[in-house]
């Protein structure tokens, strides 16, 4: 584990009280090569006007973390959807920054069409099919299809119906009233899984769960003891993280880190 400690300033008076902030970082060590199958993945992402704020964020964060987490063979591709439907990034292995920048850019629209989105999705994954991978469709919505195809049968014979032509698909529900009936339902004639990610920060973990090896725990139950000098008056912590007072100073406990 290789920290790297940041000041934010350069210069500090030592005549008078000075309140100075720190950054800490920790790089993990590689994570451990494993062997898995090339990955064809299109997230079809709700951008709908339900999802607007916080769900939207969220599922702009995880799709993020997924460019970040694909290795060097797997391809990605993103489709946004709401009453009309978006071709954010075409199937192809993609520079994480710049195609996370486009997926963060993405806005809330109007109604869910649900059965568009995912109807992109497999032409995509259909289109220029590579034998070896495995190819599915993640889907990151609410739930609510309110256009295109909307009702829950027909969708279920419709997602059935790209697993007959090698596609899987999964689900994610995001936000605290997604249709947890609907999504499990499509899952399941997918031959998918379904999930309720209440955020960015499970997402490392769904896609884990999902595709087992995309992202690998190099270090847990990770902790950071700071000590301050005799000329330091108080120190505090910053973040959510939680901490316990030790005689010498603090302990800062932290998640696990993955690769």
């Amino acid at each position: 584990m290789k920290p790297t400690v940041k000041f934010d300033r350069t210069l500090v008076t030592v005549l008078v009280d000075e309140v100075v902030h720190v950054m800490l970082e920790l790089a993990a060590p590689p994570a451990a090569t494993m062997n898995r199958a090339p990955l064809d993945v299109v997230v079809v992402l709700d951008r709908s006007g339900s999802m607007s704020g916080a769900p939207l964020e969220s599922v702009t964060a995880a799709t993020a973390q997924l460019l970040r987490l694909a290795g060097s063979d797997d391809r990605v591709g993103v489709v946004a959807f709401d009453d009309e439907v978006q071709l954010v990034l075409p199937l192809a292995h993609h520079d994480p920054d710049i195609a996370s920048r486009a997926v963060r850019a993405i806005q809330e629209g109007g109604s869910t069409n649900l059965s568009g989105g995912w109807l992109k999705g497999l032409e995509l994954l259909t289109t220029a099919p590579r034998a070896e991978s495995l190819r599915r469709i993640i889907v990151l919505t609410d739930g609510h299809a309110n256009a295109g195809i909307t009702g829950a049968d027909q969708l279920v014979q419709l997602i059935k119906g790209g697993y007959g032509q090698g596609v899987t698909t999964s689900c994610i529900g995001f936000d605290a009233g997604y249709d947890e009936q609907l999504l499990a339902a499509l899952a399941d004639s997918g031959m998918g899984n379904d999930y309720w990610c209440a955020g960015p920060d499970q997402a490392a973990r769904v896609f884990a769960d999902e595709f087992g090896g995309l992202a690998a725990v190099v270090a847990q139950n990770v902790s950071v003891e700071i000590t301050p000098s005799a000329a330091v008056a108080a120190t505090a912590v910053l973040n959510e993280f939680p901490t316990t007072a030790l005689p010498t100073g603090v302990q800062v406990a932290g998640r696990c880190l993955r690769r």
